[in-house]
């Protein structure tokens, strides 16, 4: 029964409408991006197996985009899209070609970094709220709702 509460405040959601558009458009950032995290990190420049860094981003996109278990894959969004301000800001004052904390590549300028900024900042709102009013986390709470609690 201790399982499904968790599983229960894992999906539990607002009937919130705009969080559906905006937590699918940032579900396709992350399944067709423009710039994957991999070209970010210096540590996937030696052709290491950053494929595992680019599937992350494709199974959090479809959790994004299916509005399934958004308050877990929101928070590792969130980790994602910081690394990318991160590395966008960094390029305006540390110069392309140098490495941020030995780990972030200087990438793009201060404008990408806006960008995914913004992201993180909308992201943790729908991260508090849950997916919304059309996701796959509401139908598994209205249904482990209706079957398991009294």
């Amino acid at each position: 029964m201790k399982a499904i509460r968790t599983l229960l405040s894992i999906t539990r959601t607002d009937t919130t409408w705009w969080y559906v558009p905006t937590r699918m458009l940032i579900g396709l950032m992350l399944v067709i991006p423009f710039q994957g995290l991999s070209e970010f990190l210096s540590v996937c420049t030696s052709g290491s197996g950053c494929g595992g860094v680019r599937a992350i981003e494709i199974a959090l996109g479809g959790s994004l985009i299916c509005g399934l278990f958004v308050r877990i894959g929101g928070w590792l969004a969130v980790a994602d899209f910081g690394v990318r301000a991160l590395a966008g800001f960094a390029a305006s004052f540390a110069g392309e070609g140098s490495t941020l904390f030995g780990l972030v590549q200087p990438h793009g300028d201060w404008v990408w970094g806006a960008v995914y900024l913004g992201v993180v900042t909308l992201l943790l709102d729908i991260v508090s709220a849950g997916g919304g009013t059309f996701s796959a986390d509401r139908f598994i709470h209205h249904w482990l709702s209706a079957r398991f609690v009294k």
